[in-house]
This record gives C-alpha cells, structure tokens and sequence, in this order.
C-alpha cells in the first residue's frame, strides 16, 4: 500500500468517526488474573493453525493500555504479514487514538482499518475483529461499536500458522512492543457480533465454537500460557511477560499489609474515601485502624489499583506476634526471625503442596533461612511455641 492509498484510508475513517461519533467508556474489571507486556521484548508466540482457515472466524479480548505517550503503532496480535491488530496510543497523525487492524490482499500490498479513534483513557477496553468468509469482509469492533469501512478489497483470506501477541509481524521496523494490559483472549470459527453488541460481562467460557482461549492466569514465571479451548494451543513467551492477579494482590502479615510482586511505586488509599495515604508509599502498609485499604501499584507508566482488601484485626495482635517478627517478606535471598524474648521456637517453611523444606528450632534472637535456592513463588511458614501457632504467608522473589 503506498502512502496515498494509507492518508486516503486514513481521511475515510476520520470522516466515519466524526459521522459516527460515539465514546465509549467501558472501565470493566479484569476477569481474575491478567498478562502485563513491558513494551521492550515481551510476547507470545503459538503454533499450529491459531485462526481458522477455512470459515469465518472472531478474534476477541480485553486490553489496557499504559499511560505514557507512545507516538509509534503498538502491536495486539500479529499473524505473520498475513493480519494484524494495532494500537495507537497517540498517532502520528497528532490526533486521537487509533485500533487498527491491517490485512493483506495481494502479496506485498495490505490495508489497514483505521475503524475506531477514541481519546485515551487507560481503562479496560474490548476489541472483536471479525471475518465473514463467505463476504470476504472484515469488520473491527471498539467495545462493541461496529467501525468497518465499507471496501470491495478481495482478500482472499489465508491464515499463517502462527500468531504472536504483543509484537510485529508487519512492518516490524515501524511498530513497537504492546506495553500494557491484556486479558481473556478468544478465537472463534464464528462471527459472534455481526452489528453493534455490549461487551461480554464474564469471563470467556469454551463452547462449540471456541477453538482457541487464554485466560492469561497462569502463576509467575510464566513459562506456557494454557489453551483452554481443549484444542492444546498454548502460548510460549519471549522476554519476561508476568500474570497480575488484581484480587490477590494484597497479603496481610500481622497487623501490616504488602504487595505480593515488586513494583515501581505504590500509594496506599482508604478504599472508604478514595483518598491516598499520606506518606504510605512503600511495599507495605501498616493501617491505624481497621477499615478497607487498597494499593495503586505501577511498573513504569503502567499502573493499576487493587482490589479493596478489609483489615479488621488492628488492635487484636497478641502480645506473643508482637515479640516474634519475620521479615524481609517479600524476600529474596534471606529469611529473618526476631525473637525478642528468646522464646522456644520450631519454625517449618512449607511448599504450596505441604512438603516440609527447611526447618529449625531455636531459642536465639535472631535465626534465619537461606532462601536463594528456591524458585520464585508462594511459601508458608509455620511457627510453633509452647502456646500457639502462627502461620504466614512468604512471597519469595
């Protein structure tokens, strides 16, 4: 496609967008866990036949992207040069942001829908792409608001056997990384919307029709990213894409409050008032008060407000928890006991499956385990002296 067929294509969807104007503000909640690409070397790649090749088919998820200025196209899915979902979070065309998805028709030529422009707002947002074989029409939906530019463009469509999220397959040199948020991605051999539609409210569920799903829940590191379409196309990532699970990212230990994960700022807030915390800005919050309190979390430009978590034991510690403390938590090489009144103590570090990894008992100070062995993850760590059991939650990094 030469530069005047694209600044052609890019006037027709303007004009459609002032025609049809329409802002949507979804704001939906991601469905449990949720993949954060870091806009540097983060992607997916799955073999076989991901998109149908020889019916209709619908390609649909949620995305989120990040905050900073971003003049270059970002890059949702790509399927060789063949297709290609794209985001612009502010073009180069200086204007409003931009959902693309480019096709090829003939070889070395593609057109690319400029279908939806809507002004950034860094929410959750959804995005269908649908191919009426029969029609040999695409059309590109904007949380459900039907963008198609009406073209007599033969594609003939032919799928590659593969597709990777979150980076080029298509002029690669001019498109960068996705750096933000993607969650619940479908591929269907359907045409679930055939006009305008609200956005699905749940989680994807398989059906007869689904032929590919990724609920993107997956535990950190992540290594595959399971198909749940029963169809076996999992997912294998390059770089270092991370799961973000938003209702269990707060843990409590004792009478404070941390984030399971390390990010690059926090800001504590009063969920009651919406109000951040002055001064609580660290991993961990230790509340005055009992009530509910959430964390803004944020990796770069990139940030995201956890689920209210209800603190309602501040005042009930017992005298026995104040005198034995564990920290770092969460930790990376060393784990520290202070045991202020030189108690007996019998600590047990566990595995999520319950197997006993290390153990000791002591009457010392200050004790410890060395945890630079272990794999990244979630432990529990039980604590007995001659009246009670304490058991904590250990994150190790």
């Amino acid at each position: 496609m030469n530069m005047k067929q694209f600044y052609s294509l890019y006037r027709c969807a303007l004009l459609l967008f002032i025609l049809n104007l329409g802002v949507t503000n979804i704001k939906a909640q991601p469905f449990n866990g949720f993949m954060n690409f870091d806009g540097i070397d983060d992607e997916f790649l799955g073999t076989g036949y991901p998109i149908p090749s020889n019916s209709d088919f619908t390609i649909e998820f949620w995305f989120k992207v990040c905050e900073d200025t971003i003049y270059y196209p970002q890059v949702f899915l790509g399927n060789s040069d063949n297709l290609e979902i794209d985001a612009f979070t502010n073009t180069v065309f200086n204007g409003p942001n931009t959902y693309q998805l480019c096709v090829k028709y003939v070889p070395n030529n593609h057109v690319c829908h400029q279908d939806q422009q809507f002004y950034f707002d860094a929410q959750w947002h959804h995005i269908a792409v649908t191919y009426v074989k029969a029609l040999d029409r695409f059309n590109i939906f904007y949380d459900g608001i039907d963008g198609t530019i009406a073209n007599s463009i033969n594609y003939s469509f032919s799928p590659f056997p593969s597709i990777t999220l979150g980076v080029a397959t298509y002029q690669p040199s001019f498109k960068a990384h996705y750096k933000g948020y993607m969650d619940e991605m479908r591929i269907s051999n359907t045409v679930r919307y055939p006009t305008t539609f609200t956005p699905p409210t749940a989680a994807f569920t398989t059906d007869a029709n689904t032929v590919r799903l990724w609920h993107f829940d997956e535990a950190n590191p992540v290594t595959s990213v399971t198909d749940h379409s029963g169809n076996g196309f999992n997912l294998t990532p390059s770089g270092s894409p991370r799961t973000i699970q938003p209702n269990n990212l707060i843990l409590q230990s004792g009478i404070a409050l941390t984030t399971d994960g390390t990010f690059n700022s926090y800001q504590w807030i009063n969920c009651s008032t919406g109000v951040p915390i002055a001064g609580a800005t660290t991993q961990t919050y230790t509340p005055t008060a009992n009530g509910s309190y959430a964390v803004i979390i944020s990796n770069s430009s990139c940030s995201l407000t956890t689920s209210c978590y209800e603190m309602t034991t501040v005042g009930l510690q017992t005298q026995q928890e104040r005198e034995i403390s564990v920290y770092p938590n969460p930790a990376n090489d060393v784990l520290y006991f202070n045991n202020s009144k030189h108690q007996d103590l019998h600590i047990q570090l566990f595995d999520q499956q319950g197997k006993v990894i290390d153990s000791k008992i002591t009457n010392e100070l200050l004790s410890s385990f060395d945890i630079s062995g272990l794999s990244a993850g979630i432990y529990f760590l039980k604590i007995y002296t001659n009246e009670q059991v304490i058991t904590q939650k250990i994150i190790k990094q």
